[in-house]
């Protein structure tokens, strides 16, 4: 087992939960993978939709956390709940796309609450934000930002040091907030449910 090993927050991310797990062993999120998985391709790929099996199975294996609960920290989780298949190469309907291009990402497909991450005793991704019916915040009653507020690039949680922008260094929980439509709030809040369902 590993020394830090945390358990994944209420819909956190896949990637989300990796690189919490890397950064509280090693500090450095491609040491600790490469260390753990030599030789695997990790960030240069949706993991959160198309993880390799054996990046789960040693996951669970070196921190404890069981199988069904690591799978919950995937978009592959939803399949036949929000999309029939996630697709391994092009869109799946209604997750948001990353544009991923080697390590970098081209899309603002990672979205997120800046007061949400503010609130976070360490900051992580909700799977829900990846998710094209998302556009809102219920906690905060806001929209998602999905590009830094600073220099316009998208969310790389993976690349430097996160909530910070891996390019400008702008911190993420800093994004202005802006109210979101109360009937977009109340759509988006009974999709939730029925996807919980």
């Amino acid at each position: 087992l590993l020394p830090w090993r945390p358990r994944p927050e209420p819909d956190e991310l896949l990637s989300s939960w990796l690189a919490r797990v890397a950064r509280g062993n090693s500090g450095k999120l491609h040491t600790f993978c490469h260390a753990v998985w030599p030789g695997l391709q990790i960030w240069n790929r949706d993991i959160d939709a198309v993880a390799p099996a054996l990046l789960l199975a040693e996951l669970g294996r070196r921190t404890g956390v069981d199988a069904s609960r690591i799978d919950q920290t995937t978009l592959r989780s939803l399949e036949g709940v929000l999309f029939e298949d996630l697709q391994v190469v092009g869109p799946t309907q209604w997750v948001r796309p990353l544009g991923v291009f080697h390590r970098t990402r081209r899309r603002g497909g990672q979205q997120w609450c800046p007061l949400c991450l503010a609130a976070d005793q360490e900051p992580y991704y909700r799977r829900r934000w990846r998710l094209a019916i998302a556009s809102t915040c219920p906690c905060h009653g806001l929209v998602l930002a999905d590009t830094c507020h600073d220099c316009g690039a998208p969310a790389v949680p993976h690349r430097g040091e996160d909530p910070m922008c891996h390019l400008c260094k702008a911190d993420r929980r800093d994004h202005p907030c802006l109210s979101a439509d109360s009937q977009a709030l109340q759509l988006e809040w009974r999709m939730a449910k029925m996807l919980e369902a």
